[in-house]
């Protein structure tokens, strides 16, 4: 079972401030609804596939309901893979290149996986990349990266 969101923020607000001396973080639990997702600006990246099992390359597509976060505001994300596959679903935020955190996600389901997450205010102006990496039940990884900045 996944922590509240509130929970989740303080966690990362935690890491990230250890991290790089800012906070870079976020933190989801909620589903978003189709009709979020389907106003979505998309941000679509080939996806590195690592060959540790057999099978075709996967490529992600992130899709997001506005070009980027607005602190203290949820914001949804719909992740996709073509093949449609099963695994499950993590975040990295880097910030110059480090990782700064890692948060969980959940699990993808038939190629198709929503979340929700939150940035904190501390976030405003930092210019993060956000990584997701999905692991398949096959064992293959594939991620993708976007870079964001939180706004007021």
């Amino acid at each position: 079972m996944r922590a509240p969101v509130h929970a989740r923020r303080a966690a990362l607000a935690a890491l990230g401030a250890a991290a790089i001396g800012v906070v870079a973080g976020c933190g989801g639990s909620a589903a978003t609804s189709s009709a979020t997702a389907t106003a979505s600006v998309r941000s679509t990246a080939t996806a590195r596939t690592t060959a540790a099992a057999a099978g075709p390359a996967i490529a992600l597509r992130v899709a997001t309901a506005s070009p980027e976060p607005t602190a203290g505001k949820l914001w949804p994300i719909v992740v996709t893979a073509t093949p449609k596959v099963n695994g499950v679903v993590s975040y990295r935020f880097l910030f110059n290149g480090s990782q700064v955190s890692h948060q969980p996600g959940g699990a993808m389901r038939d190629g198709v996986y929503r979340d929700t997450l939150l940035f904190p205010a501390r976030a405003e102006g930092v210019p993060l990349t956000l990584e997701v990496v999905l692991k398949t039940s096959d064992g293959r990884t594939a991620d993708v990266q976007r870079p964001v900045s939180t706004r007021k």
